[in-house]
């Protein structure tokens, strides 16, 4: 009876597709003995060449206040009292708003820019940020309230952020640091939406649960506010420029 070793060193010889020669498909190549540390400086001047480095900056700052899932619908099942269940509810809604939207904000990304549905994306925090300020003390889950409206908006964010990033980043980055490249902008994301938890957690352990939604909702607005100004006003400069 051969054993598992045999049978897969057997198949590897008879099928030239299990050897180190280059696949079918050269997009899905693998290259060989790369170093993380090349890959994130090769990502850098990336970033750089293709004047990304900002944008990218930028949007980790607004990471740093956005609130994870869990810290979010934990805090407010603990506010208002709901079932424990509620939380696992909320965040199954979310990611069907999000399936359900993200082609949708996808194809308004290919018309409209990737800027422009992004800033989109990340207006809908504030609002629910704000919502969550607004809704009844004695609310039950399953009557129409702003909670819903709070986990749609969360959904749709996520649609028009995650969604449309990770995909404008597979078309353009590199094939050679693709997968790895799109590794490590994932894990700064998710490192920038940690400190804001953390960050968080303090402010409402300190502050109680009022102040903490409404610090978030206020600096969310003013860095909304203050990119969406900047964009007018550069995008006005140019056109007088060139008139």
């Amino acid at each position: 009876q051969q054993t598992a070793v045999n049978l897969a060193s057997e198949i590897s010889t008879a099928d030239p597709s299990f050897t180190n020669q280059s696949p079918a498909n050269p997009n899905l190549s693998i290259t060989p003995n790369i170093s993380l540390t090349s890959v994130f400086l090769e990502l850098l001047q990336f970033f750089k060449s293709q004047k990304l480095l900002s944008p990218f900056i930028v949007f980790l700052l607004l990471n740093c206040f956005v609130i994870s899932d869990g810290m979010l619908f934990l805090t407010i099942q603990q506010q208002f009292g709901l079932q424990s269940y509620s939380v696992g509810l909320m965040m199954s809604l979310v990611a069907a708003s999000y399936v359900a939207s993200a082609f949708i904000f996808g194809k308004m990304a290919d018309k409209w820019g990737v800027a422009k549905v992004l800033m989109l994306g990340y207006s809908w925090l504030p609002i629910a940020y704000f919502l969550v300020l607004i809704i009844p003390p004695d609310i039950s889950f399953f009557n129409l309230s702003p909670i819903w409206l709070v986990v749609l908006l969360i959904g749709l964010f996520y649609g028009a952020t995650d969604g449309v990033i990770t995909a404008q980043l597979g078309k353009a980055l590199p094939k050679r640091i693709l997968i790895t490249g799109l590794a490590i902008f994932t894990s700064f994301l998710a490192f920038a939406k940690f400190l804001s938890s953390v960050l968080f957690a303090y402010v409402l352990q300190e502050k109680g649960f009022e102040f903490s939604f409404m610090l978030y909702t206020i600096l969310l607005f003013m860095m909304i506010s203050s990119l969406v100004i900047y964009q007018f006003f550069k995008k006005n400069g140019i056109q007088n420029e060139s008139a």
